[in-house]
């Protein structure tokens, strides 16, 4: 059989896996199963084969997944037979996959009009890509939640015109007052949360923030950097205005978790 040569077949019996490939999970070879069913097989990406001298079968060295889904289905999928020494450690290895820049970068070159107000906010902020995704989404930062899978799709719309700014705007503030940690994942959470407090008042964190940079240390966690905002946002003020915004962001999260 000649090597590197593209084929088609629904002989399924005729290939194996090699014994060092993974054992193929079901849940996540969900996404693939609905292209194959939308799609069908792309030839484009044929199971990369090998002889196996012993009983004649085609080993499958990349590609068992598709393997799997295919013969599930009742596809036709192609195939090549390579005579390559490259182990199956080296192959995966070499892959390159995606990640949320590369997916963004894509749309936006494809003018999707999201993506690129996205791409501009990005720019100007410095904000992690997966927290502006949920903020834009109109989710808050501690719900999870499937967003990143309809971004990677092309499904990604914006649906909250203003917390996304909120949150910028504190986030640059703090960058620009000399907190190194202002674009850290964590406390990007931790303003998310605290915004959403009742009580919050905009123009006095701001205020208690220029005022009291040097109280903004790194944290170990979420929690731990909404207890530095509150205690900032409630230094030297008065026990008629104090603010429990740890307790009340807390609640606020709470909430929309179970709405």
């Amino acid at each position: 059989m000649s090597s590197g040569v593209l084929r088609i077949t629904k002989n399924y019996a005729k290939f194996e896996p090699l014994p060092q490939n993974r054992t193929v999970n079901k849940k996540r070879a969900e996404r693939l199963r609905a292209s194959m069913i939308k799609h069908g097989f792309i030839n484009a990406y044929p199971i990369h084969c090998v002889v196996n001298n012993g009983n004649g079968k085609l080993k499958i060295k990349d590609g068992h997944y598709r393997f799997e889904v295919a013969q599930e289905l009742g596809l036709p999928l192609s195939y090549v037979v390579c005579k390559d020494e490259a182990s199956l450690q080296e192959l995966v290895g070499s892959i390159i996959t995606w990640n949320l820049p590369d997916y963004k970068n894509s749309y936006i070159n494809a003018g999707i009009k999201p993506y690129v107000d996205l791409g501009q906010y990005l720019d100007e902020t410095g904000i992690p890509t997966s927290r502006a995704i949920a903020l834009f989404s109109g989710k808050k930062l501690w719900d999870g939640g499937g967003q990143l899978d309809s971004f990677k799709a092309g499904g990604f719309k914006i649906v909250d015109t203003k917390t996304p700014f909120i949150v910028a705007e504190l986030v640059l503030l703090c960058k620009n007052v000399g907190c190194k940690f202002a674009r850290n994942a964590m406390f990007v959470n931790a303003i998310s949360r605290v915004i959403a407090a009742e009580g919050f008042n905009m123009i006095r964190m701001k205020a208690k923030i220029k005022a009291h940079c040097h109280r903004m240390k790194k944290q170990p966690s979420i929690d731990d950097y909404i207890t530095m905002l509150d205690k900032i946002f409630n230094y030297h003020v008065s026990t008629e205005e104090l603010t429990p915004l740890s307790a009340n962001a807390l609640k606020a999260s709470r909430k929309n978790v179970k709405s």
